[in-house]
Order: C-alpha cells, then structure tokens, then sequence
C-alpha cells in the first residue's frame, strides 16, 4: 500500500536507517559488526510527489574493534506503482546480490513495507561500474596522458582516488593524486555522469575559458581545454589550470599544485543497468 511523506520521513532519519541496518541489514548476516553511528550527508533530494533520496555515511565497528565507515544511499517511493516498476527496473542488481552488505562492489536491498531501496556505494543502477573509477590501475592509462600534459616528463609512481561529491544516479566527482616523488602530488578531478551530461558539461566549461573564469589565487589563468572522443556520445575534457573552476568545483579541495579536469559519461564505462 502507499507509504505516507510522513512514514517515509520517520524512516529516513539517521536514527532509523541505523536500526535498519543493525536490525535488518547487517545484523542478521555479520552479527559481528556493530553500527556506531549514521549520519546525513549532502545529496538528499525531493522529486514531488513520488520519490525521497538520502545519503548517509555509517561508522561501523567490524570484529577486532576495527573503525570503518559505508556511504549509503536510499530512495523511497511513496506509490506502490512507483515502487513496483523501480524494482522491475533493477531486478537483475536486486537478485545478483551475494548476501555481503559490506561487499566492496557495494549492496542493495529492498524493503517493501517501507517501499525504500537502500544501497551501499559503489552501487548505484545508473552507473553499473561506479567501482571502475576508484581503481587506480584501471584509472591510470586514462589518466596518463592528462598528468602528461600537467607535467611533462612526470614519473607517476603510485595514485590513489578519493571521492568528493556524490548524487545517486545522477554524478560523481572524484579526485585523483598522482605521486610523483615531490612535496605536493599532481591531482586531477573527474566528474562522472549519465546520459549526455558529460558533453553538455563540455560544451559548458569550454566557453569558460575565454572569459577566463578559471583562476588560481597566485598566477593568471593557464587554462587549455580539449576533449577527445571515446566512443560516439562520450566526451572527455581536460584542462592545464592552476586552480579549480568556482562555479563547478567549490566543495573540492583546492590542490596546492596544478591540477586537472576532465568528465566520464556513463556510456564510457558501460551502459546503465536500468531494464525496462
């Protein structure tokens, strides 16, 4: 039956996603594994009136008294229809889970008298191989050619990834710092997206660079933008920039050395996983 914004609501808070969890989730299967802690995270949104997202981070407390945390994701439906056809929609991630809520390639279960789908990231139906861009040896002859153009010469000896910024189903941004045997790494952001949000990012931060809107706090803009084709709707942009575009990226760190950008539509990494 429809689950009223109220139900929804109560359900959603912090308090109530780590009953969930204990009780429903990760209690069950890992006894084990205590939950400490759920806190919100930036990302929630309201699609009126049919659908609530959240974002949650959740401190667990794994055998042996080890720290770790989950970034976890809901999306509640208040109709039955809505819910139903959702759930047709991603029956195959639903019934190819292992029964691991803490799998590193990430989790989902459904809760159908809450109508609530809750996900462990990386998992996420629109981007089927989120846990790609988080590998750097798979990141890295992507990304090659772009710390070439930073610093040319450069040996990268290891990199690590970071998330930055994440919306279910919608983006992703992601830091990459390349240690090259200095003080400060070289870092580029990526921003991954769905659909052709990638190219109409481009063809929104190519105009930036003429009206020089990219800016570094100690030297005037140095910004060079291209983009090279991967496939027939994928676009990949990248920039030689001593800081970091305002506008796109104020929630990020901004890198003491020069850094790069560049967006990873969804269609370079794999189709989505969304059935009709």
């Amino acid at each position: 039956m429809p689950v009223s914004y109220s139900s929804i609501k109560a359900a959603s808070e912090p308090e109530a996603i780590a009953e969930l969890l204990a009780t429903r989730v990760i209690g069950p299967v890992m006894p084990s594994v205590l939950v400490k802690k759920v806190r919100p995270k930036s990302g929630r949104r309201y699609e009126a009136p049919r659908v609530l997202w959240n974002v949650y981070e959740a401190e667990l407390e794994l055998a042996g008294g080890i720290a770790a945390t989950s970034l976890i994701w809901t999306k509640a439906f208040f109709t039955d229809e809505g819910s139903e056809e959702y759930q047709h929609r991603i029956r195959k991630l639903l019934s190819g889970q292992n029964g691991n809520p803490l799998d590193p390639r990430g989790y989902v279960q459904f809760f159908s008298d809450l109508n609530l789908f809750l996900f462990f990231f990386p998992t996420d139906p629109v981007f089927p191989k989120m846990a790609t861009v988080f590998e750097p040896h798979a990141m890295a002859p992507m990304l090659a050619k772009h710390f070439e153009d930073l610093r040319p010469g450069a040996k990268v000896a290891s990199l690590s990834s970071t998330r930055v910024k994440y919306l279910p189903e919608i983006s992703c941004i992601i830091r990459y710092d390349a240690d090259i045997g200095e003080e400060q790494p070289l870092t580029i952001y990526g921003k991954l997206q769905h659909s052709k949000r990638g190219e109409m990012t481009y063809e929104v931060i190519f105009p930036l660079e003429k009206q020089e809107t990219w800016s570094s706090p100690s030297r005037s803009p140095t910004t060079r933008i291209t983009r090279s084709c991967c496939s027939r709707r994928c676009r990949v942009t990248r920039s030689r920039a001593t800081g970091i575009p305002k506008s796109s990226w104020r929630n990020a760190r901004r890198p003491a050395e020069p850094s790069g950008t560049f967006t990873i539509p969804a269609s370079q990494l794999a189709r989505p996983t969304l059935q009709r």
